[in-house]
């Protein structure tokens, strides 16, 4: 079936005489299942050309649908229901009758829309007594006619992942209210942000603003600043950056940078921080700021530091030629390398160098990235 599905993309693929090329090339090896073939073929062809490229990535998801492995099924089925690939979406329709029930859940989400035998297994999905599966089923939540229903319910879920996806998506205020003195932080940070979508008082958000609660305070103070209270949230922010808890202050630079020219100073600040997180998250801030030649040096003392890969990439955002150069090399090895390249304009060789990895979360991370950058 694979092979049928592989000769009419291939077809596609071959719209001049490059590109005819390229499909004489890689399509021996796809056929016999040889990706690291098929992108060895790729590799030397000279500039990309998007189809090929992402029929390389879709036929690296399509293998891993058919892992052993159900984590590695998992994660194939979340990369494929965001491809919006319609060779994929026939191979997902298979997974809604996986052993493993967070593929079912997944697969059923992406689904659902125009399936009905999708939209029953993501109400099992929904009603399942495992959180995780009830977690991925949210995503597909809205296909269905009696959505509304399903949101009450999972409002109240017992668990506190389910709760706070709930509140990210369109909670009623009582919902939210309830979420703000919620036991879980991530469900009372929610619970603001929502706030901040529901179109809350500033008096409101002020009040939160001045909790003890550090972490609703400076999400609070963000929202704040979007209606113009700079004020209120550079306190906020102020006081957070004080904390003494190390979390806080990295916190408080998140926000900062949110923030913008006013939080330039507290950002500047924490450059010297004992904690190599805070101090990287305060360059990130002044960088966010529009100030990074404030963040440079900072940047690159944090090279020698634990940290040095979080650096490199941020100086290689930043122009940096040789920071560049070296995330590029490890991101075809690495997979955290390779999670913080993969955004930048010139990753698509490292991304199809990492398509023939042996490592298969490398693999299906430089997949979903070339799927998101080729649709």
């Amino acid at each position: 079936m694979r092979n049928a599905i592989l000769t009419v993309l291939l077809a596609g693929c071959a719209g001049g005489a490059r590109e005819a090329r390229i499909a004489r090339e890689i399509e021996p090896a796809l056929k016999r299942g040889d990706l690291k073939a098929a992108v060895a073929a790729y590799e030397p062809l000279g500039p990309r050309r998007e189809p090929a490229l992402r029929l390389l990535a879709s036929t690296a998801v399509w293998r891993s649908l058919h892992a052993p492995s159900a984590d590695e099924r998992l994660e194939a089925a979340r990369i494929a229901g965001d491809a919006r690939d319609a060779s994929l979406d026939a191979e997902l329709s298979g997974r809604l009758a996986d052993e493993d029930a967070r593929v079912r859940a997944v697969a059923a989400s992406a689904l659902a829309r125009d399936s009905a035998a999708a939209r029953d297994r993501l109400r099992e999905a929904l009603a399942s007594p495992d959180a995780t599966v009830r977690g991925y089923a949210l995503d597909g939540l809205s296909s269905l006619p009696e959505a509304k229903e399903w949101l009450a319910k999972l409002e109240a879920d017992p668990d506190p992942g389910v709760r706070a996806t709930i509140l990210r998506g369109q909670p009623s205020m009582a919902a939210v209210e309830r979420g703000l003195a919620d036991a879980s932080l991530g469900v009372r940070l929610a619970a603001v942000a929502a706030l901040g979508k529901l179109g809350a008082s500033p008096a409101k958000l002020a009040a939160l603003g001045v909790s003890s609660d550090r972490f609703v305070a400076l999400r609070a103070a963000v929202a704040l600043s979007r209606l113009g209270r700079s004020a209120d949230a550079r306190a906020v922010v102020e006081a957070a950056a004080a904390d003494k808890r190390a979390e806080v202050r990295s916190a408080a630079m998140n926000a900062a940078g949110e923030l913008g020219a006013d939080a330039r100073a507290i950002a500047e600040s924490l450059l010297r921080d004992p904690d190599p997180g805070v101090r990287l998250d305060a360059a990130r801030a002044l960088v966010a700021i529009g100030r990074p030649e404030l963040a440079r040096p900072a940047l690159e003392r944090l090279l020698a530091t634990p940290l040095s890969l979080d650096a490199t990439a941020q100086l290689a955002r930043l122009g940096d030629p040789a920071m560049l150069a070296l995330l590029d090399r490890a991101a075809r090895t690495g997979r955290a390398a390779l999670a913080r390249f993969a955004s930048f304009p010139t990753a698509l060789p490292a991304l199809t160098h990492a398509l023939a990895s042996d490592d298969t979360q490398l693999r299906l991370t430089a997949a979903a990235a070339i799927l998101r950058r080729t649709r």
